[in-house]
């Protein structure tokens, strides 16, 4: 793919920094041990960047050619066709999965610890809930975890 400059497609070169110091900080906090990354817009790269290691135990660089297993990529890809629907006004994030699919309209919310220790919902889930992997967690559990 050609690279081009961000702002020739409409892209921030300031904003594309903020993912760099980003990607570098999953990889500072040892939340990553390597990565690669690269933005394209209109069929063109705009950015593009490695960090970190592609091997921690002999020091190896992650470079922009390192061949790295994928897994569980489903989730990704159905949010981005999903949010295609979005985008020709399908559907609202906000609106309860239930509308769509009636069978989520009971579906109890598991409240941590045994697979057994769950309740009623006490909101509806919602489509974002499902895109954002909040789903399927009682708010209150993460009151008592947070302190709110």
């Amino acid at each position: 793919m050609e690279r081009t400059k961000p702002e020739s497609v409409g892209m921030s070169s300031a904003r594309l920094k903020q993912v760099s110091e980003w990607l570098n900080a999953q990889v500072n906090s040892e939340r990553l041990a390597g990565a690669s990354l690269a933005i394209a817009r209109r069929g063109r790269i705009v950015f593009q960047e490695t960090a970190g290691f592609s091997d921690q135990a002999t020091g190896q660089a992650f470079c922009d050619d390192t061949i790295v297993r994928i897994f569980s990529m489903t989730k990704p890809i159905t949010t981005v066709a999903a949010m295609m629907l979005y985008e020709r006004g399908c559907f609202q994030l906000d609106h309860p999965v239930a509308r769509y699919i009636p069978a989520f309209e009971q579906t109890p919310v598991w409240l941590g610890g045994d697979l057994d220790n769950t309740a009623p919902q006490a909101t509806r889930m919602t489509v974002r809930q499902l895109m954002t992997h909040t789903s399927g967690t009682d708010l209150r559990l993460y009151e008592s975890e947070c302190g709110g």
